[in-house]
């Protein structure tokens, strides 16, 4: 698996097998030349570049997915760039590997330890998580209580 834990969340096989039917489209169900195969592989990728270039600026049939909404550049800046802006928006989003936000949304647990009374053993913390189902905390002063009656000696 990657770095990027996004892709392995969002890619199923329908992804595929939609590229899969716009390449049979493009060579008409036909056994084609590999140049020609690479041409129709070339002219889908080049028209998927088109529809980020839109998603980034806000136009088109796409958005910009939550975990890389902060490289989305508002239509007015947009339009107010040279090339030269826009490709280094272009560039900076595709470089983006979605870690920043799911480090926002997954943040690291505090690290606590415990270590022994002779200071030899280290031990992580477990949280309240690793408690048995139904087990309950009580205050260290207050006594379990019995339903059973003691006799009086």
């Amino acid at each position: 698996m990657t770095d990027t834990t996004w892709a392995g969340e969002r890619w199923t096989n329908n992804n595929a097998e939609s590229v899969n039917n716009l390449l049979k489209l493009s060579a008409e169900w036909k056994v084609l030349p590999t140049s020609s195969i690479i041409d129709n592989v070339f002219d889908c990728v080049r028209v998927q570049y088109a529809d980020v270039w839109r998603a980034l600026s806000g136009r088109g049939n796409f958005t910009v997915a939550p975990e890389f909404s902060h490289n989305a550049v508002n239509y007015c800046d947009w339009q107010a760039a040279d090339d030269d802006r826009k490709e280094e928006y272009f560039r900076r989003f595709m470089a983006d590997n979605g870690q920043r936000a799911y480090r926002r949304e997954h943040p690291p647990a505090a690290a606590t330890v415990i270590t022994s009374t002779d200071g030899v053993t280290r031990t992580p913390a477990t949280g309240r998580a690793a408690r048995k189902p139904g087990q309950r905390t009580r205050p260290a002063a207050t006594r379990a209580r019995s339903t059973r009656r003691r006799k009086l000696a």
